[in-house]
């Protein structure tokens, strides 16, 4: 299988192990060492996901774009990430859940499952259109390039 079709399955196959060990850690776990446990067993998954993640955009983009790319992809991270992540579980956990973090930490992980849909929707294409997986800037080697602008 080629290195996408093999990213996408990691990174579908991680999420979907990763996400009833945080379920679990949520509903099911009474102690504090079992819930640190399988959060931390389901963050590692999660974590780890983001190397597939970088192979991936850096084999679709052009190779003078990637570092513009990759520094586009840690934005997007973070602004869908880290910044309002705690906001919204202190958001839910304020306003739908008389301020229980335990379900509004469950309903902000269980955002996981979009995601292992796409991936997986993601894998599937790999698989039947890999030509499909590159993106096209309309530039080819025989064109002149214009160098991009710095922010220096």
């Amino acid at each position: 299988p080629s290195g996408r079709l093999v990213s996408f399955g990691y990174m579908t196959g991680s999420a979907l192990v990763a996400l009833p060990l945080g379920v679990a850690a949520m509903l099911v776990s009474r102690s504090e060492v079992v819930f640190f446990v399988l959060v931390a067993a389901a963050e590692l998954l999660l974590f780890s996901i983001q190397a597939p993640v970088n192979g991936l955009l850096l084999s679709i983009v052009d190779v003078d774009l990637r570092n513009l790319a990759m520094s586009f992809n840690v934005l997007v991270i973070h602004l869908l990430g880290d910044f309002p992540s705690p906001l919204l579980v202190g958001f839910l956990s304020d306003h739908f859940f008389n301020r229980s973090l335990q379900p509004a930490l469950l309903a902000v992980y269980l955002l996981l499952v979009p995601c292992v849909l796409m991936w997986g929707a993601g894998g599937l294409l790999a698989r039947s259109r890999p030509a499909d997986l590159v993106l096209d800037l309309g530039l080819s080697p025989s064109q002149p390039r214009e160098p991009l602008p710095s922010l220096l």
